[in-house]
């Protein structure tokens, strides 16, 4: 089963981030609980992890672009 990666909730309220660093490439596992993806706002970081243990399959945000929260960024499959 493939499950989304998506932008969470940013404690300050912004409804956009930037993509700064993808911690895993496609192709490699992860583990549920890890975290994956760095995101920043103008104020903070945040960081989305994976679901389940899986493989991720797809980055579809890459480095430096923005996301908007609620946004699939990823895909792992399970």
């Amino acid at each position: 089963m493939n499950y989304e990666i998506t932008v969470p909730p940013t404690a300050d309220g912004n409804q956009e981030v930037t993509i700064r660093r993808w911690m895993v490439d496609p192709g490699n596992t992860v583990q549920q609980g890890k975290d994956l993806v760095e995101m920043t706002t103008e104020k903070i970081a945040l960081y989305a992890s994976s679901p389940v243990d899986g493989i991720l399959l797809e980055i579809r945000v890459a480095v430096g672009e923005k996301a908007r929260v609620g946004q699939v960024i990823g895909l792992v499959r399970g």
